[in-house]
């Protein structure tokens, strides 16, 4: 009988050890495994305290390494409750009364006299500005206190510009709500890319009194960077050019300047970035008319196919001409003519021999219907016109019955250049290290879209366009620049209003190296084409950027 009470002794007394020791493995486990991170923090902060001071965890950076980012920076001082009132008799009077005086003359909230610090475990945090910031910098040997300095993107004066654009991972929704952008957008690829990067922080060391003895900034070594094909100085260039007093009265202008054969954009610039970036079509109804900077499709179209000829003569319709009224000066005129003069009358018919469907394929193949550079809340383009309606097939002839936007559109004369070939715009041109060694490149896409005999004879149209005496776009002309390009006036109808925009989608050379670029000019007003606004932008773009550029 007792050997069975003993028994069961030894079988309690080992499960009550086995209980504790399997209680003990879990606790290690809860604080190896889940607590870790947080006990980590819980014992840095004994010995230091670590502020995060940096919006992005990577830089923005242009082709040649420079930062593209404006910054703003924020201003904080700090109080540790439980370190503050360990101040003592050795701590100078004169530094705590000048600490509370300085902060209250700041904002009369920020007394330190009037808190119960005691009943606090948490740090108190309070926003200043850069002249407080640097009188209490020198405020020192005030246990529990610190200042230090935290650095935005400056986005109040550009959120719609490209950069601004990619580093923001966030944007306002239909109901006024803040919502991620979506995984598939360069800005999501971009933070994946990133995520891993650690942040710079400022670290205060202090002793077991709390006693602040050191102060410095980590160093990140393997954070990558982002490098774009942008150019920081052409981006410069491009924004002052475009507030100068000649162009006052336009509200709105976007630029996009890319390298022709490679695809990489240069600059992408609009004038006033408080407005949605008008380059990607953002908060618009899948872009803007492209008027007749579109009849270069149309005349690839045809003469590729064969369905129209240079040689074949069109005549001024009486019946056309009433609607579609254009530059006309002589009654009779061929394609090439047509285009150098920008009749819509003649193109409107050239549209019904070349036919909506042709003309539709060509003009997605060169990636007018489609995002470019994948951003968010960037737009593509579309038709709007019923194929079998004569009158809207007309129409879309000269660019008025089809929306772009001016990404989409400098593929125009860039296909007309690279001989054919579409060569896909694109922005991120590698991922860097902290010296902007290359961890991973990118290049483009690139297709065959038309024969390199029609994008010849296309080129010296354009070319002519600019040079000719009946020109539509001479006011881009530049003597000893090779130039290109095709103007476009287009109108459209919001609610009962009329607005007019307008175009110029050219090439240009500088020693051997071929640019394209487009610049668009939105509400021109109906006294005004592209030939007088957007041309004369192409045009002062390149002679301010020529030297630059032949450098490059």
């Amino acid at each position: 009988m007792e050997d069975k009470i003993y028994k069961r002794r030894e079988y309690i007394i080992f499960m009550i050890f086995l209980s504790l020791l399997m209680l003990l493995v879990g606790k290690i486990l809860i604080f190896q495994y889940f607590d870790s991170a947080e006990l980590k923090v819980m014992a840095e902060n004994q010995y230091q305290y670590k502020e995060k001071i940096s919006e992005l965890n990577y830089l923005l950076l242009d082709h040649d390494g420079k930062d593209l980012l404006n910054y703003s920076n924020e201003y904080y001082a700090v109080i540790d409750p439980y370190s503050y009132t360990l101040n003592d008799y050795y701590t100078k009077k004169d530094d705590l009364y000048a600490l509370n005086i300085i902060l209250k003359n700041y904002n009369k909230e920020y007394d330190i006299e009037n808190i119960e610090l005691k009943n606090k475990s948490q740090k108190i945090k309070w926003r200043i500005d850069e002249t407080t910031y640097n009188k209490l910098r020198k405020i020192k040997g005030v246990k529990g206190f610190y200042t230090y300095k935290y650095v935005n993107v400056d986005r109040k004066n550009g959120w719609w510009n490209v950069e601004n654009l990619l580093t923001n991972i966030y944007k306002i929704n239909a109901k006024g709500e803040k919502e991620e952008k979506s995984k598939e957008s360069i800005e999501h690829k971009i933070k994946e890319r990133t995520k891993d990067n650690q942040f710079v922080y400022n670290v205060f060391k202090k002793d077991v009194n709390g006693n602040i003895y050191n102060e410095y900034l980590t160093h990140p070594q393997n954070n990558v960077n982002v490098r774009l094909t942008l150019d920081k100085y052409l981006q410069d260039t491009i924004k002052q050019i475009l507030n100068k007093k000649p162009y006052n009265s336009y509200n709105q202008v976007g630029v996009v300047l890319m390298e022709s054969h490679t695809g990489k954009i240069r600059a992408m610039v609009q004038k006033d970035d408080f407005k949605p970036n008008i380059n990607l079509g953002i908060s618009t109804n899948h872009g803007f008319f492209p008027g007749s900077i579109f009849k270069v499709i149309v005349e690839e179209a045809g003469l590729d196919t064969a369905k129209i000829s240079l040689n074949h003569i069109y005549n001024l319709n009486p019946n056309l001409s009433k609607r579609y009224k254009g530059h006309e000066r002589k009654e009779s005129m061929n394609c090439e003519e047509a285009l150098i003069e920008s009749s819509n009358d003649i193109y409107a018919q050239i549209g019904i021999d070349v036919g909506i469907k042709n003309i539709k394929s060509f003009t997605k193949n060169q990636g007018l219907m489609d995002k470019v550079l994948n951003f968010d809340e960037e737009t593509h383009g579309c038709f709007e016109g019923n194929d079998n309606e004569v009158g809207d097939v007309e129409l879309t002839s000269f660019g008025q019955k089809q929306r772009i936007t001016p990404i989409e559109a400098i593929s125009i004369p860039n296909t007309v250049i690279n001989n054919g070939i579409y060569v896909k715009p694109y922005l991120i041109e590698a991922y860097v290290d902290e010296d902007n060694n290359v961890i991973e490149e990118f290049t483009t896409d690139e297709k065959k879209v038309l024969s390199i005999n029609t994008a010849n004879i296309l080129k010296k149209q354009m070319i002519k366009v600019v040079t000719a005496p009946y020109g539509t776009g001479k006011k881009a002309y530049i003597d000893s620049v090779e130039i290109g390009g095709k103007t476009g006036t287009a109108e459209r109808e919001e609610g009962k209003d009329k607005f007019y925009d307008g175009w110029f989608a050219g090439f240009f050379k500088i020693d051997e190296e071929y640019y394209s670029m487009i610049v668009f000019v939105k509400d021109i007003g109906d006294y005004k084409s592209g030939g007088n606004t957007a041309a004369p932008i192409f045009k002062e773009i390149i002679k301010e950027t020529y030297n630059y550029l032949k450098k490059f």
